[in-house]
């Protein structure tokens, strides 16, 4: 139950038309009642047959409005509903209609995640993503600018898709926040993922597009580590990876600058991985790098590898992997860590061993 539902159910005209019906039927009752007792202007067998008539026209009425009270009862049927009526903002061009939406679906998550009601929220979740997926597509039209007011034409398209989708992030990092706080690592990682297929609408809208949802993506990702949710962090890096191998796949990057957003995303990557390390020191540091190695390969690849970004993003890449070496090799100078566990334990029994007195 949100306002946004209250607001569409004293909308819906079906429900007011019924209720016309019904108040018609009344009044026309009182009418027919003083018509048979009184006035005998008609004859009675034809009122009491309009009577029958209108009655059942009344109780179908009243059925319909029953069913259709149900189905707002049911919060699948609502979340699908208001699906619909975003979409009809996207293609009116109606930017200040859809943020009302977004803050509906995340309305309904956070609420669904308070009930741990995880099928619910997920499925409000696929619909913002579903609306990032669609807005981006109608705003790269020029007919969607078009229908714009001539106030909003004035702060450009570049200023309203960034707007809309910084706001659209907001209320996914609320939702990822609150989920983190019930500790419900399906929606966490569901939320990375929709993250990663964002920045993949983005890089087909503009390249520069790219950095902005791997930003939340990675902070989101730190934010799981701190909570001890390590497979959300690992899931984050995994998206990254995949994220970039569809962009690059996809997307025609040639003439595109492309440097600031995959040296972000590799900064990221690196700062999970560090993470991961710092809080389990056992870890094999092939599995720490087994993503850049990847992503360095990708870069590589033939449709990539002449672009003019390239070397710089592969110098990064390159840093990173050194780093590990580096302190790969410092691991294997020292003792493992089981031992050094070992020696400190036999430390402690020695200091707590009482010495024998000295000889008289």
């Amino acid at each position: 139950m949100t306002p946004r539902l209250m607001e569409i159910f004293q909308r819906d005209h079906l429900i007011h038309y019924s209720h016309s019906i019904v108040f018609f039927f009344f009044l026309l009752s009182f009418g027919m009642a003083i018509e048979i007792t009184a006035l005998h202007f008609f004859p009675t067998n034809l009122v009491l047959i309009i009577w029958v008539i209108v009655l059942g026209i009344t109780i179908d009425s009243l059925y319909h409005v029953m069913k259709r009270v149900i189905r707002y009862l049911n919060p699948l049927h609502v979340i699908h509903s208001f699906s619909d009526l975003a979409q009809k903002s996207i293609r009116a061009a109606n930017e200040q209609d859809l943020c009302d939406w977004i803050d509906t679906f995340s309305e309904t998550a956070i609420k669904a995640i308070s009930q741990n009601s995880i099928s619910l929220s997920l499925l409000a979740i696929d619909k913002l993503r579903l609306i990032a997926c669609n807005y981006l597509h109608m705003a790269k039209g020029i007919t969607y600018h078009e229908g714009q007011k001539s106030t909003d034409k004035e702060l450009g398209m570049g200023e309203h898709v960034s707007y809309t989708l910084f706001y659209l992030f907001q209320r996914l990092e609320l939702i990822f926040n609150k989920a983190l706080q019930e500790k419900l690592e399906p929606v966490c990682s569901t939320l990375i993922t929709t993250l990663g297929k964002i920045s993949i609408y983005g890089a087909k809208f503009d390249a520069s597009m790219i950095s902005y949802p791997l930003h939340y993506l990675g902070k989101l990702a730190k934010k799981a580590q701190r909570n001890q949710l390590p497979e959300v962090a690992n899931h984050a890096t995994f998206t990254m990876l995949e994220s970039s191998k569809v962009i690059i796949k996809d997307v025609d990057l040639q003439y595109m600058e492309i440097r600031e957003s995959f040296l972000s995303m590799v900064t990221h990557m690196h700062e999970i991985a560090k993470e991961i390390f710092r809080q389990d020191k056992t870890i094999s540091i092939q599995m720490l790098t087994q993503p850049f190695h990847e992503l360095s390969k990708l870069f590589k690849s033939e449709k990539i590898a002449s672009h003019q970004d390239t070397p710089d993003i592969l110098k990064g890449i390159d840093r990173v992997l050194e780093e590990f070496a580096t302190l790969e090799t410092v691991l294997q100078t020292l003792p493992p860590i089981p031992d050094l566990m070992k020696e400190e334990a036999k430390r402690e029994r020695e200091k707590e061993t009482p010495k024998p007195p000295p000889p008289t």
